[in-house]
């Protein structure tokens, strides 16, 4: 009895043994499976994060090509035509200015005019897109003359272009140091078309029944700049103009010069600028033809000329 026990403890505890074996075998087993799925995941992360890296790298290539190089122009190497150097100038002895800051190495042109005058904005946009940027920006400003409190204005600007050096040149500096430029300067880049500029933007009738006309370029200090322009209007255009005292500025300390056309000059003025002039500026040409006036009348005119007409 006894040794018949002992055998079935043996098979007992053998049964038990294989038996546990076979738990831990399949438990190894559960586990290598276990840590191949984890594995397998890990790869498939790996995989995706390193096709999202690729994706974020070409990105940022792509960014790095396009990211600007410094403050926006347009081509550095473009060429003003004769054209543009004319409108330019013609911007420039009227309501145009240069700038130049400190920072940068070419000058800007800025050009501002009310809201009335808004069609010349538009010229100005249009004829000289190529070294223009961005849109024209309204403005308030307070009213000097005028019933009105404020005014709005708009202003508009060039990119800074090397182009730009030679009306800085031309004009003998920047900012409020501007002259008017040489005789021989502005019969060479003034026309019809852009002498029109010039009186829509500064011209205006002597009176409402008068057949004279102004020309207001009181930005310009003293007498003699503007006799210079005076020059160039008869020489080119025919047309006769002189300086002429206006008054003193807002502050007192500086005397104003305008330049009053002769009533004789206004045929050639209708006849020749007219059809260059926008619709919003004819009312500053008179309409009314000059046939009978004495000669009397343009007498200031011949004599400031034949004292001046050497200046260059």
């Amino acid at each position: 009895m006894g040794r018949r026990r002992r055998k079935i403890l043996q098979n007992k505890t053998k049964t038990q043994k294989t038996i546990v074996q076979k738990a831990t075998e399949m438990q190894i087993l559960n586990a290598e499976n276990q840590l191949l799925n984890v594995n397998n995941e890990v790869s498939s992360v790996k995989s995706e994060i390193f096709v999202k890296s690729e994706a974020v790298f070409a990105s940022e290539e792509k960014l790095e090509k396009k990211k600007p190089t410094g403050r926006p122009t347009h081509n550095a190497s473009y060429v003003l035509t004769p054209h543009q150097v004319g409108l330019i100038t013609a911007f420039l002895l009227t309501d145009g200015w240069l700038s130049m800051g400190p920072t940068y190495r070419n000058p800007s042109i800025g050009l501002q005019l009310a809201k009335r005058s808004y069609s010349l904005i538009e010229k100005f946009v249009t004829e000289l897109q190529e070294v223009v940027t961005g849109t024209p920006l309204p403005r308030e400003r307070e009213a000097f003359s005028s019933g009105e409190k404020t005014f709005i204005q708009y202003q508009i600007r060039t990119v800074s272009h090397p182009q730009m050096h030679q009306f800085v040149k031309a004009f003998g500096g920047h900012g409020k140091n501007k002259t008017v430029p040489a005789v021989s300067y502005l019969m060479e880049v003034l026309n019809w078309e852009t002498l029109a500029v010039i009186f829509m933007c500064d011209g205006s009738r002597k009176s409402a029944e008068g057949r004279g006309m102004e020309l207001h370029f009181q930005g310009f200090k003293g007498y003699k700049p503007l006799g210079r322009f005076c020059i160039a209007l008869y020489q080119k255009f025919g047309i006769k103009a002189f300086p002429s005292y206006y008054g003193e500025s807002l502050s007192g300390e500086e005397t104003q010069y305008h330049i009053q056309i002769s009533a004789y000059s206004v045929d050639i003025i209708r006849d020749k600028l007219l059809p260059h002039m926008l619709p919003a500026f004819t009312y500053k040409i008179p309409t009314k033809e000059v046939t009978q006036i004495r000669d009397a009348r343009v007498s200031p005119w011949r004599k400031w000329y034949h004292e001046n007409k050497n200046a260059t």
